[in-house]
């Protein structure tokens, strides 16, 4: 696994609050860049066509484990200028271009503004790469 100091934090802090849903840190080398983690048991559902009902209880299993590790410490408050990252608007917009329909790139920067004027949130633990493939 590619080294990321976050995730070794994330391993050593509330990964274990998930149980024999996440692997374990075994070693972590930052001269390497590199972690060692413990076997999960399952299987990839990259590329995996599955029927309706199946497919439902594993989004169901997975937005389990993503409010696990909302909770898996108390929320923080958020630093200094850490409200909606919307700085990349712009960045985003373009490479979404041609899949938005009329009027959709002015839904969103109205969206952006007015999320500008929000008052931070607190912060919480993420995951950050739940997603689908295709």
């Amino acid at each position: 696994m590619r080294f990321h100091s976050r995730e070794v934090r994330a391993l050593r802090t509330w990964v274990p609050t998930l149980g024999a849903a996440a692997p374990r840190l075994v070693a972590a080398d930052p001269g390497l860049r590199a972690v060692v983690l413990s076997e999960v048991a399952g299987r990839s559902l990259h590329g995996a066509m599955l029927p309706d009902l199946q497919e439902r209880q594993i989004f169901r299993r997975i937005g389990e484990l993503a409010r696990r590790i909302h909770d898996s410490a108390p929320p923080r408050p958020s630093p200094d200028g850490a409200g909606p990252a919307l700085g990349n608007t712009d960045r985003r917009l373009t490479a979404a271009r041609s899949l938005l329909a009329p009027g959709d790139e002015a839904f969103v920067r109205d969206l952006v503004r007015r999320a500008e004027a929000l008052p931070a949130l607190k912060w919480v633990e993420t995951h950050g790469d739940f997603q689908l493939l295709h």
